[in-house]
């Protein structure tokens, strides 16, 4: 079983947005996100910052997805691994409540979190 704890996405963004939190797998198998739709967006990828050997950051889509090992955790957090909304069809709005199914190996994983300007004290 895969839950998001702590889970929440960027408000005030136009095209794109991102979205936090950290993933739990409670099952005795490893299980991978590959991606995902959302009523609010186009698409639905997970991306992560990667250090170039010139010291520049870039953000790059996981095409093979996030693996959680089994009873394990991944924090998706601002500057790592997170999850992208692609192609927004409207402003999101700090409060607003946004609808997420994650694709995984094993299910569909049904998510609403709450836009945020900035993160939640409980969170990252």
């Amino acid at each position: 079983m895969l839950h998001l704890e702590h889970g929440w996405v960027r408000a005030g963004r136009d095209d794109v947005t991102g979205f936090f939190g950290t993933l739990h797998n409670s099952s005795g198998l490893e299980i991978t996100v590959r991606g995902g739709r959302s009523p609010a967006a186009n698409a639905v990828e997970l991306h992560d910052i990667i250090q170039q050997h010139d010291g520049r950051k870039q953000m790059t889509q996981l095409a093979n997805g996030i693996t959680i090992p089994a009873q394990g955790s991944i924090t998706l957090a601002p500057g790592g691994l997170h999850g992208m909304l692609i192609g927004l069809d409207h402003r999101l709005n700090d409060g607003e409540r946004v609808q997420i199914a994650l694709e995984t190996n094993t299910a569909h994983v049904e998510l609403t979190l709450t836009a945020r300007r900035r993160p939640p004290t409980t969170s990252l």
